[in-house]
């Protein structure tokens, strides 16, 4: 999933699509998961605990690109 302040748009991305662009990647499953294995660079902000102001500071402008196992963590992160 990526979120874009500007533009406040949501839209599911590829790694390919994402490649070279100016983004945050934020990790969204527990850290346990994370721990276990992560796209290099990432973030963790589990989803218990998720801040979203927190989060749109360390984007910085940035487009916030959120991940997870499957999609399904990420999106409601995305749509909230």
């Amino acid at each position: 999933m990526s979120t874009s302040s500007g533009k406040n748009s949501i839209r599911q991305v590829t790694a390919q699509e994402a490649r070279g662009k100016d983004v945050v990647l934020v990790d969204v499953r527990t850290p346990v998961e994370f721990e276990s294995a992560h796209i290099e660079g990432a973030v963790s902000r589990p989803l218990d605990g998720f801040d979203a102001r927190e989060v749109a500071e360390l984007a910085h402008g940035k487009v916030c690109v959120v991940t997870c196992h499957s999609g399904g963590r990420a999106r409601r992160v995305a749509e909230s």
